[in-house]
């Protein structure tokens, strides 16, 4: 894993150069996930372990809700 200054660094650099761009983050933290992205695909195992896509809203809001909204279905600790 990352230290925690050059993770910050690295999802910084995500922030910026994946506007407007396809950008493929694999992560095992939900709330990463949800704050970075504008569409999370939850993978277990090998394959997509929730059959749809989450959509996250652009301003980043209601991270916890959709981490509470999925958490059963995800095997998350809300």
């Amino acid at each position: 894993g990352l230290d925690a200054e050059t993770k910050q660094s690295a999802i910084q650099l995500v922030k910026r150069y994946a506007i407007g761009r396809l950008c493929v983050v694999v992560t095992h933290d939900p709330r990463e996930a949800f704050g970075l992205a504008d569409r999370v695909l939850v993978l277990e195992g090998g394959p997509l372990c929730l059959k749809e896509v989450i959509d996250v809203p652009a301003d980043g809001r209601d991270v916890e809700r959709l981490i509470q909204q999925y958490a059963s279905q995800l095997h998350l600790q809300p």
